[in-house]
């Protein structure tokens, strides 16, 4: 289980993390997967980055999040139509029949894919169309800021596996999705101030937090890759949404 790799971590997490494109959304409604009659259910919801951006195209959202401090991020932030949840993927504790469609974001990556795709059968309403949304906002390896920072990242951080802990993405959604799936890309950089760029690279399940041996080793080594790569202040970090859909 994956529950405490994000402890100590909401607050960090919520300021700095990336939202997601509004063409994304624009795609989901196009195709009629999400609309104003829809119940969505997001699991591994985290601070609520992308649920509060979902919860403006729904009837009604529930945001399942197993670690304690993300999920109190996200319910100081969350919309009238959105329900904080204790849950995990595997075991979301919602009733039976309760959802249109599942949405996972920047989350996937830690399920058990096999389970979770048995709880979607489970919350799913008899009459939806059974559409599960997977969606992460990629770094651009072949930026190189990102192959500098992902350096430092294999320096002072142990447990650092590579983008997405190490896991194959697109192995892993062609596993689940055995019906077939559908893909979409966006272009979603971020420019980010010293201070933000330092708190990205922190809300990291794998960074050191405060107390521990490399933190501040860290975070210089972080504040000499903004120094080199800044402009005018800012670092231009570049994201990639990716998004795949498709029904279970």
């Amino acid at each position: 289980m994956n529950e405490q790799k994000f402890d100590g971590k909401g607050a960090v997490y919520s300021s700095a993390r990336p939202s997601y494109p509004q063409e994304l959304f624009s795609l989901l409604c196009g195709r009629n997967i999400l609309n104003s009659h829809v119940t969505a259910a997001d699991i591994g919801a985290g601070t609520g980055i992308f649920t509060r951006s979902l919860s403006e195209y729904v009837e009604k959202v529930f945001a399942v999040e197993p670690n304690g401090d993300m999920r109190g991020e996200g319910e100081k932030q969350a919309a009238l139509n959105t329900v904080f949840v204790d849950g995990n993927a595997e075991n979301t504790s919602l009733p039976d029949n309760c959802v249109d469609v599942v949405t996972a974001a920047q989350a996937f990556h830690w399920f058990n894919g096999e389970l979770f795709k048995k709880e979607c059968g489970r919350i799913f309403r008899e009459n939806s169309d059974r559409y599960v949304v997977l969606v992460w906002n990629d770094r651009d390896e072949s930026s190189p800021l990102i192959k500098a920072n992902f350096e430092i990242n294999r320096r002072f951080c142990p447990l650092f596996k590579g983008a997405s802990n190490g896991e194959n993405i697109e192995d892993g959604v062609s596993a689940f999705f055995t019906n077939g799936y559908e893909k979409a890309e966006f272009e979603n950089p971020v420019f980010y101030s010293e201070e933000m760029f330092l708190r990205r690279c922190f809300s990291s399940s794998y960074a050191p937090k405060p107390g521990d041996f490399s933190f501040d080793g860290y975070g210089n080594a972080l504040r000499e890759v903004f120094a080199e790569f800044s402009e005018d202040g800012t670092v231009k970090y570049p994201y990639i949404t990716r998004c795949y859909f498709g029904r279970v």
